[in-house]
């Protein structure tokens, strides 16, 4: 905790001001650029469809990985869309 969350501390002295720590950016911040790099391109927060939309992928510990796309925005799109060097597919919405 020193070592990752500490540092975004600084000036939180109130409940209101803890809500507003961004614990995601904390993690990332801790994490060396190879691995920041590595995680970002294997897991994603967008997905580009091929209209060139930028959908964001919603992440749920229950669910697999969704992407809420209108299907129109997937015309040309040859295969499931998937992450983790293609081993997990999107489930599209």
């Amino acid at each position: 905790l020193e070592a990752w969350l500490l540092p975004q501390m600084t000036g939180v002295h109130s409940l209101r001001s803890l809500k507003a720590v961004d614990l995601r950016q904390a993690l990332q911040n801790w994490l060396p650029w190879t691995l920041r790099q590595k995680l970002d391109s294997e897991l994603p927060t967008h997905y580009t469809v091929p209209t060139g939309s930028r959908i964001a992928i919603r992440y749920h510990e229950d669910n697999p990985p969704a992407l809420a796309v209108r299907m129109q925005e997937m015309f040309g799109e040859a295969t499931t869309p998937r992450i983790a060097e293609g081993r997990v597919p999107l489930v599209l919405e």
